[in-house]
């Protein structure tokens, strides 16, 4: 299904901040902290006009510096700058298989999100509900294909692929953007579920898992019946925050 392209969630980011930047001034208590964690991108699209080959799911780390407004005891505005990896594997199969092709991809995001959350004194249950902007800064590619030169025995993966005459050549090498394909502008939703434990005075630390859909094609629109590639990236994340004014909490 193609994905409705926004520029929406941009404004609503910026809003947003904004807003967290006034609500402060009213005497709120704002939490800063450090968070880092794993997640997994799948790239949603169409992979049939490419015969014995299939998209599959990889893993990449995040790191992100959460700054939270804490409205009342429910309610709370959150930004969260995040260095996060979008990465995916093209994966041949048939007469190519053992031939690949990874694609490491680094973003810097910016979700902004609002949080509700119930508990009972230090522990306390939350979700998450927001959008992201974020900017693909660099990336590069890795895999393996055919060698047209190399005429030595071939390895038994290959022994029968049309290639095996000719055996694998690997390559690792940056990614070269193109102006006039390449959107390294994201944008999209995202939704989470954690929890999180209190300490006395002014910290505490938390699980997230979190869910960032985007709604904008990683490519401009260059070609004639394109086919989209949309991410679509799960995270696991541990953090701790700082709360400031550091008040008794309980």
């Amino acid at each position: 299904m193609e994905r409705k392209q926004s520029a929406s969630p941009f404004f609503g980011a910026l809003l947003c901040f904004c807003l967290l930047t006034q609500l402060h001034s009213s005497g709120q208590t704002i939490s800063l902290g450090i968070e880092t964690g794993y997640n997994r991108n799948h790239v949603s699209t169409n992979s049939s006009p490419y015969f014995f080959t299939t998209y599959k799911s990889m893993g990449g780390a995040n790191v992100a510096v959460p700054v939270q407004l804490k409205l009342n005891s429910w309610f709370g505005v959150q930004v969260a700058p995040t260095f996060i990896q979008k990465n995916y594997k093209l994966e041949r199969s048939d007469y190519y298989k053992g031939q690949y092709q990874e694609f490491h991809n680094n973003y810097f995001q910016l979700p902004v999100m609002a949080q509700f959350s119930y508990g009972i004194r230090q522990w306390e249950g939350f979700v998450s509900l927001g959008t992201y902007t974020a900017y693909w800064s660099s990336g590069s590619t890795k895999g393996r294909q055919p060698s047209m030169w190399n005429t030595g025995d071939a390895s038994a993966q290959y022994q029968y692929t049309i290639f095996a005459a000719n055996g694998p050549q690997e390559y690792n090498e940056p990614y070269h953007f193109d102006d006039r394909k390449d959107n390294r502008w994201e944008f999209g939703l995202l939704a989470g579920i954690g929890a999180q434990y209190a300490f006395p005075h002014c910290s505490k630390i938390y699980i997230e898992g979190r869910l960032y859909y985007a709604l904008t094609d990683q490519q401009k629109n260059y070609m004639i019946n394109q086919v989209p590639r949309y991410n679509t990236t799960t995270s696991i994340s541990v953090g701790y925050l700082y709360t400031l004014p550091c008040r008794r909490m309980f």
